[in-house]
């Protein structure tokens, strides 16, 4: 995609481009995490995570649980 300026509001806010949150599938309330790398500010959708074991998540769960501790708790 072409790069898009974006003016920065008196509150330091801009808005992101629809057709990028489009793309990363980001609506209302979503979280972002922000980072600086050297000159560059990155914006990613934030990784789920486990709460117990901190495994990676495939998807956005309800219950932010793996499966293999979902497992675990079920044997017990």
């Amino acid at each position: 995609m072409d790069k898009i300026e974006k003016e920065i509001d008196k509150l330091g806010r801009i808005v992101l481009p629809k057709a990028y949150r489009d793309i990363l599938g980001l609506k209302a309330h979503d979280k972002l995490s922000v980072s600086l790398e050297n000159s560059t500010l990155i914006l990613s959708k934030p990784e789920s995570l486990c709460v117990l074991c901190n495994s990676r998540l495939n998807a956005d769960m309800k219950i932010p649980l793996c499966e293999s501790c979902i497992l675990k708790i079920k044997s017990i």
